[in-house]
């Protein structure tokens, strides 16, 4: 590790959370299929405030905070009808990168624990994203029907 990087971090508190976020969000932003989900929903001049905003979450989350208001369920699954394709693979492919990130800078043990929130919570947003999909497909579907 460099000296402005002295080690794995052994302790949560929010500026360890808002360094994780930093920095995990600075690879999105880079992602291939990750950036392009968050440009259509995020302004360049707006990441400041959705940092603060992730690490209100994952303060709430972890440290129990409740820091964070909002509505994850129902934003992620709006991102089904913005998104072609979106679902599985794009939760996936973040989890794999949070992880990366996660284990970068935590100690295994901190590591595991943020991870095993990361998953459950993922495997949340994931169900209302397919349930949103099944209904748009639904409602598609009964929309074309009436009008034929």
């Amino acid at each position: 590790m460099s000296a402005s990087n002295p080690g794995p971090i052994d302790h949560l508190d929010r500026e360890a959370l808002y360094l994780l976020v930093c920095t995990f969000y600075e690879q999105v932003r880079a992602d291939a299929m990750l950036q392009p989900v968050f440009d259509l929903k995020i302004a360049a001049d707006a990441w400041p405030v959705h940092l603060q905003r992730m690490t209100d979450f994952w303060s709430s989350v972890l440290l129990g905070s409740q820091t964070y208001v909002g509505q994850p369920m129902v934003k992620h699954a709006a991102l089904a009808e913005v998104v072609p394709g979106f679902g599985a693979a794009h939760f996936e492919h973040w989890l794999e990168l949070f992880d990366g990130t996660v284990r970068g800078l935590f100690v295994a043990e901190l590591a595991d624990e943020i991870m095993l929130r990361a998953r459950n919570m993922g495997a949340g947003l994931l169900r209302a994203v397919k349930r949103e999909s099944n209904y748009s497909a639904l409602h598609t579907s009964v929309r074309e029907t009436t009008t034929a």
